[in-house]
């Protein structure tokens, strides 16, 4: 028995079909990697300011707690002071009472933080991408603001605009923003001193 061999003919029709298919498939492959890689960077920055505000949190209370042993110890040195400026000579069986105790210095209060919001609405690792963004705003008539940081060894650029005291105008300014401008595909409400 004798087996035939099969013969595949493929046209040039069939050929630019299966790259078209090829290339279709890439594309939405990559688009994927680019979504879920800026949700990985959102979420790492958002991570990394929950942990800048939780170390800030943990300074505040340490400096609470430093002012407030600060204020004891004061109190403390004075009424010592106070007692000893009052006590009798050793000859007499008259006791005072010690007067009420006051501070040499004055008692330092905290500094009152009061937090804004603000929409960042980019980071980039090149300033000129970043300086991009930053004129189409202007010329946007936004008032954007440029802050560097170092991330991982590397300089980073933010993009924020607005100072808002509450959370919701801070949004609201956001989904205003990705409406009116198509570059614009995302935001983070993000956190700053006054």
């Amino acid at each position: 028995m004798r087996r035939r061999r099969r013969v595949f003919e493929v046209t040039g029709r069939q050929i630019l079909f299966a790259l078209i298919i090829a290339s279709l498939a890439l594309t939405v492959v990559f688009n994927i990697g680019v979504y879920v890689g800026k949700k990985r960077v959102i979420n790492a920055e958002l991570e990394a300011e929950r942990q800048d505000e939780t170390q800030k949190l943990a300074d505040i209370i340490s400096t609470d707690k430093k002012l407030s042993h600060d204020l004891v110890q004061d109190r403390l040195k004075s009424r010592e002071k106070a007692t000893r400026d009052t006590q009798a000579p050793a000859n007499t069986n008259d006791e005072k009472l010690p007067s009420t105790p006051s501070s040499d210095q004055p008692v330092k209060q905290p500094k009152i933080i009061r937090t804004k919001y603000a929409v960042k609405v980019g980071t980039f690792s090149s300033y000129k991408n970043a300086e991009k963004l930053l004129e189409l705003l202007k010329s946007s008539g936004y008032e954007p603001r440029l802050k560097s940081e170092l991330s991982a060894g590397k300089k980073v650029y933010h993009i924020l605009v607005g100072r808002f005291d509450n959370i919701d105008t801070a949004k609201q300014l956001g989904r205003s923003l990705q409406g009116k401008l198509p570059q614009i595909t995302d935001y983070v409400i993000k956190e700053v001193q006054d």
